[in-house]
């Protein structure tokens, strides 16, 4: 006959269940969290990106819309002296409306090589760094010299 007291028909958690149980459980949320966590910082810097982005784009696009000789003449006034082929830097400027961003350009006047042809012409180069995240970034255009 068995006892009716056998560890089968006890009811309730004993100490080493309800430590397992709590460990188990202490996991899942710790990855939850971590994953969570991960998600949040991906998105934050996908933003940024983007942002940087937008604010390099408009830089790009306003200096897109002088002529060439127009870009010689605003590099020339950032550097004196300044001739071709040569590349110049304008200084860091915080832009409106984003306070954590900085943005800066340089233009080149140089010559690359497309499908075995040199062709003249200005690279703009726009950094645009993020103050609360850290990080910098960078775009750049080519606009082929009037010559071609």
């Amino acid at each position: 006959m068995l006892a009716t007291n056998s560890i089968f028909h006890e009811k309730g958690l004993t100490l080493i269940e309800l430590a397992v149980t709590i460990a188990v459980l202490g996991i899942i949320i710790v990855s939850m969290l971590a994953l969570l966590s991960s998600g949040y910082t991906g998105s934050y810097r996908s933003g940024v990106r983007s942002q940087a982005l937008g604010l390099a784009q408009e830089k790009i696009e306003e200096l897109r819309s002088h002529s060439h000789d127009d870009l010689i003449e605003i590099a020339a006034n950032l550097q004196e002296g300044f001739s071709c082929p040569g590349t110049v830097f304008a200084e860091q400027e915080h832009v409106e409306g984003f306070e954590n961003f900085k943005r800066w350009y340089s233009i080149s006047c140089c010559t690359v090589d497309m499908q075995g042809k040199e062709i003249q012409g200005i690279e703009i180069e726009v950094m645009v760094s993020c103050e609360a995240s850290g990080s910098t970034h960078s775009f750049s255009a080519f606009i082929v010299s009037r010559n071609y």
